[in-house]
């Protein structure tokens, strides 16, 4: 199986300026299915520390206290693509949203789940985020014979968008930044992993897609 990893590197404390350490947080990232507590346009709910991702059809907002209101959110989108995501892995217990005094307006019993799934994003690729620690990341899952080529992407409410030194991808907003860590490719055989060269590819209007070494497309 041909997967991309690409990390989000602490949602729940970004933007983090040059001069502050990450917080260490222990809660596992959980994704809520939505039940009324976000707008009807999003499926899934993920919260940490203040900050939220939001999952949507064709891509993922981004609520960071950070950025202020709503209307400055980040958000991703998945060009040419849109697949309603869904839940997997459903977790023990459940959400509540008990807010103000009026009992009638109380949201319970929400199912959590550990991983979101976007099945057959693009034809032969589907894509999966989950949480790994204090980060967010997302696998894509690239069939045989598909065409990874596919996968692009484009931000929204941002400054700019450059390739640092690293390879990383490093999302500039008002008052700080959004690091997604260079991808990592792979192919698996039983129990063996097979690197595959990967990089972002960054177009100057914004759409990022991946650049890819050699590899075998007869084998998922």
């Amino acid at each position: 199986r041909l997967l991309f990893l690409v990390n989000w590197f602490l949602i729940a404390s970004l933007p983090v300026a040059a001069s502050q350490k990450p917080r260490q947080l222990s809660i596992p990232i959980l994704f809520e299915e939505n039940h009324g507590q976000a707008a009807s346009t999003f499926r899934y709910v993920a919260h940490r520390d203040g900050a939220s991702a939001l999952f949507l059809r064709d891509g993922v907002e981004f609520r960071l206290p950070e950025l202020g209101t709503v209307d400055s959110a980040l958000r991703l989108q998945w060009l040419g693509a849109a697949v309603s995501p869904a839940g997997k892995d459903l977790q023990p217990g459940h959400a509540n949203y008990l807010i103000g005094a009026d009992s009638s307006k109380w949201i319970r019993d929400i199912p959590a789940y550990a991983e979101v799934e976007y099945r057959q994003l693009y034809p032969g690729v589907s894509l999966v985020f989950y949480g790994n620690g204090d980060s967010l990341e997302h696998d894509f899952q690239v069939e045989a014979g598909a065409n990874p080529a596919q996968i692009a992407f484009r931000f929204s409410g941002t400054q700019k968008i450059v390739l640092n030194s690293q390879g990383d991808l490093v999302v500039r907003l008002g008052t700080g930044s959004m690091l997604l860590r260079r991808p990592v490719a792979y192919q698996t055989t039983g129990t063996a992993r097979t690197g595959v060269a990967a990089a972002f590819a960054l177009a100057d209007d914004g759409t990022v897609r991946f650049h890819l070494g050699r590899y075998d497309h007869t084998r998922a």
